[in-house]
């Protein structure tokens, strides 16, 4: 069948990016409401589910190769500083020890910005060497054998030391990345916030988050000749080959990425790990497969995480309910790297206003790197939003879900353009209705009881989707 190019836009992880896709010249016609289904719709066996009950599913961390050598990462102890003493000598004289990786075997390859195994510490727990050997008893043994000596510095840890003044410098051009302040605006927001019969102001925050899959981040590297295999327990197989081509200068043709089965990843599997480019390295360097995989520690603390935000949110509108202003001033910490994740974009988009103005400041930190976590930065956002709503509702007597309603967008505001489809309208009666909304709110409640039980609903969106949630809520007084 011939095919043709087109070149669309696509949105990845709260991004748009510009891609060419290759089409059929004569496309499938869609389903309809009266299509044959025998799949769709319908419960069915997954086809992996006896190997994951019976335990024969193989993982990364299964992966068995002959002379397969094991790999252990020494890790700072500082937030920040740099190292002054180095040596890995007494650990490579340890029997069983076949090699060790430092920051001079990996020049020029970064991971969110920073230098594999770099002798300046920007967080806790960043690596700093890893040493290779028969087994990974013995590889930890030698790991307590390395001298290491740091001296440390001045750190900022959090969003607000970090934009302090006379805060530490976090990297060499400073705290901010340099898209800072990021500033959106549709309309006129002071012209919105004069027009305004009500308005709430509210600060909300948001922690850290950790993806704590089941399966932790790893790899195992088996070089054969010029070209290598990488078996990695990630969610994006040729973003992990196009990582390791890029850092080892190699054709695409000449990496292979082997991934059976992922125990976990929540978008922080989305390229090649620090365990891949470390195995690849290792496994270069000494001509054998190595294999490795981070402990829990490592996982927790290195393997990316959602950022915490601090949202001062501003909401306006007319006695009615009708929306006049949103206005969003955001700080984000981003950790020593990664990308933006925009809790703005739900502020711009959800509900139908014509002034609405968004700011986004993201800050390094002395902390590990953020990652793909999930909607990054929506539902922070949707947190924000979606709170200050509910107060709204509350300052104007009206039901949550009716303010919504009145303020539902039709159409991209942005772009002034229909969506292809959108039915959260719909969503919202249906839920209504077979959740007995309008009843469960009616209920009299002891405002002194101990325990009370409520409703309430939230919306959210995604990229291209949307859903709405109503939701009961246990609330518990504490004295």
């Amino acid at each position: 069948m011939a095919k043709r190019f087109v070149t669309t836009k696509v949105e990845i992880e709260g991004r748009e990016e510009t891609k060419v896709v290759e089409l059929p010249t004569r496309n499938p016609e869609p389903w309809g409401d009266d299509a044959s289904l025998h799949i769709v719709g319908r419960r069915d066996k997954r086809m992996d589910a006896l190997e994951k009950v019976t335990g024969e599913a193989e993982f990364t961390a299964d992966v068995q190769l002959p002379g397969m050598l094991h790999v252990a990462l020494k890790r700072a102890t500082i937030a920040a500083g740099r190292i002054t003493t180095f040596d890995l000598g007494p650990a490579l004289a340890i029997p069983g020890v076949r090699g060790a990786l430092a920051m001079d075997d990996v020049q020029g390859i970064k991971l969110d910005g920073v230098q594999l195994f770099d002798r300046t510490i920007y967080y806790a727990n960043q690596p700093i060497a890893a040493i290779c050997a028969d087994t990974m008893e013995i590889a930890e043994r030698a790991l307590r054998a390395i001298r290491v000596e740091t001296e440390p510095l001045p750190h900022a840890i959090d969003a607000e030391s970090a934009l302090a003044e006379n805060a530490p410098r976090v990297k060499p051009h400073g705290n901010m990345h340099r898209a800072s302040p990021r500033v959106v605006v549709r309309g006129d927001l002071e012209a919105g916030l004069r027009d305004a019969d009500v308005t709430v102001v509210r600060e909300y925050r948001t922690p850290v988050a950790l993806h704590s899959a089941l399966e932790p981040h790893g790899a195992v590297a088996a070089w054969s000749g010029d070209r290598v295999t990488v078996w990695e327990s990630t969610q994006g197989i040729f973003n992990t080959r196009g990582d390791i081509a890029e850092a080892f200068e190699l054709p695409l043709s000449s990496v292979r990425v082997v991934k059976n089965y992922m125990g976990g990843g929540f978008g922080a599997k989305n390229g090649a790990s620090f365990a891949a480019y470390t195995a690849v390295a290792l496994s270069r360097k000494l001509r054998r497969p190595v294999r490795c995989i981070f402990d829990r520690e490592g996982e927790q603390t290195d393997a990316g995480n959602r950022t915490a935000t601090i949202q001062r949110v501003t909401l306006a509108a007319r006695r009615d309910g009708t929306l006049v202003a949103i206005s969003l001033d955001a700080t984000i910490p981003l950790g020593i790297g990664g990308w933006l994740s925009s809790p703005a974009r739900i502020y711009q988009e959800m509900y139908r206003c014509a002034n609405v103005r968004t700011s986004e400041t993201f800050v390094f930190t002395n902390t590990a790197a953020m990652a793909s976590f999930r909607a990054p930065g929506h539902v922070e956002g949707a947190f924000g939003l979606e709170s200050a709503m509910d107060v709204l509702a509350r300052e104007l007597a009206m039901d949550p879900l009716e303010l919504r309603r009145r303020n539902y967008a039709d159409h991209d505001q942005d772009k002034n353009r229909p969506y292809s489809a959108k039915h959260l309208d719909e969503c919202y009666r249906l839920g209504a209705e077979r959740f007995g909304w309008s009843l469960a709110r009616s209920r009299t409640r002891d405002a002194n009881a101990r325990l009370r039980r409520g409703v309430g609903m939230a919306s959210l969106s995604w990229g291209a989707g949307r859903t709405a949630r109503l939701r009961h809520r246990t609330h518990q007084r504490r004295w």
